[in-house]
């Protein structure tokens, strides 16, 4: 395995966007390695280019790469100043390195030890991605070996911890409960909606109930089209935007202007209401870039307004609108332009 990519739990997903909550830990190994030489710096870089590292085998020492990443400028002359204390004249490995690699190499007694963080070693016994962590003068380069990883005994990777089996279970849920989430029941919970991943409508639904507070914000208030598959994804599905009697009545219904008409528009602002759209076999939800606002209406309606007539009765009536289309409920629905809309699934 070469890494782990991680989130913060509690982050959102932002398409296409690189911040600190994903982390990408890569799996190192880190050996300590006998410096053996040096190259020269190349451009700006001060004290030296790459350091020339080996391991003991057999009480010879054996060449097994450079390393040139992990420095900052005060440690390349540091390590130089000590390294030109320690030159020689030939290579102290049994086979050191050959034609371009050796251009320029500057041999040293192998005295220094550098611990380096790599990411395997290669069939020819070489480090793969070295980096330098820092010097070990606490080790003798005479102790440096390969070193290997040690053998787990397999009865200590099968053994469980003793107090595993001594926390108490939480009671199983009874068939009513475990078919009901947020107070929708569900017809076929153990319907499979994702065959590739085995997810099924109950599972489905307790993902929602496990992020509700995170996903309700981008939801709320929104006219969605929706994709209905109500036997799985990879079946026939097919996308829905306008309302029907057969979905939950805790989904909102929204009157939106269409094609110089209304139309009944679904939305869901609340736990209750995306569960009651997985019962209705919903996979995707594509909310719209516009918001509706229920009393935008009853504040842009006309005023009742009241005068008394000439009987002396009292007569109740409604004032002209003051704009164009402005006492219409139905047409003041929607507060933000509808052309945008926004795709998540």
């Amino acid at each position: 395995m070469e890494g782990v990519v991680s989130k913060r739990a509690d982050s959102p997903y932002g398409a296409g966007l690189r911040t600190r909550d994903w982390v990408k830990v890569k799996c190192s190994l880190r050996q300590e390695m006998v410096i053996g030489g040096y190259t020269d710096p190349q451009r700006s870089r001060a004290g030296f280019g790459a350091l020339l590292l080996g391991v003991y085998q057999a009480g010879k020492l054996q060449y097994s790469g450079k390393v040139g990443t992990g420095f900052d400028d005060a440690t390349l002359l540091n390590i130089r100043r000590k390294l030109e204390r320690l030159a020689r004249p030939v290579p102290p490995f049994v086979n050191p390195p050959r034609g371009f690699d050796a251009k320029g190499v500057h041999w040293v007694e192998p005295k220094l030890v550098a611990e380096v963080r790599f990411t395997e070693w290669s069939s020819g016994g070489a480090l793969r991605h070295p980096s330098f962590v820092g010097l070990r003068e606490d080790k003798k380069a005479s102790d440096v070996v390969r070193e290997k990883p040690a053998v787990v005994p397999e009865a200590e990777l099968s053994r469980t911890a003793p107090a595993a089996t001594e926390v108490a279970q939480p009671a199983k849920p009874t068939p009513a409960q475990s078919n009901t989430v947020a107070g929708v029941k569900l017809s076929h919970p153990d319907k499979v909606l994702f065959p590739e991943a085995k997810l099924t409508k109950l599972a489905l639904t307790r993902y929602y109930e496990a992020i509700a507070e995170w996903v309700i914000p981008h939801v709320k208030d929104r006219p969605l089209s929706l994709l209905r598959c109500p036997d799985g994804w990879n079946t026939e599905c097919f996308y829905q935007k306008h309302a029907a009697s057969s979905v939950h009545p805790s989904v909102t219904r929204v009157e939106v202007p269409e094609n110089g008409k209304t139309a009944t528009y679904l939305a869901a602002s609340s736990l209750q209401a995306l569960v009651g759209l997985v019962q209705w076999g919903v996979v995707e939800l594509h909310p719209w870039g516009s918001r509706f606002l229920s009393t935008i209406c009853a504040i842009r309606r006309a005023p009742r307004q009241s005068r008394l007539t000439a009987s002396g009765h009292a007569e109740t009536r409604r004032s002209p609108p003051r704009s164009r289309g402005a006492s219409s409920p139905r047409i003041c629905a929607l507060t933000t332009s509808m052309s945008t809309r926004y795709r998540i699934g």
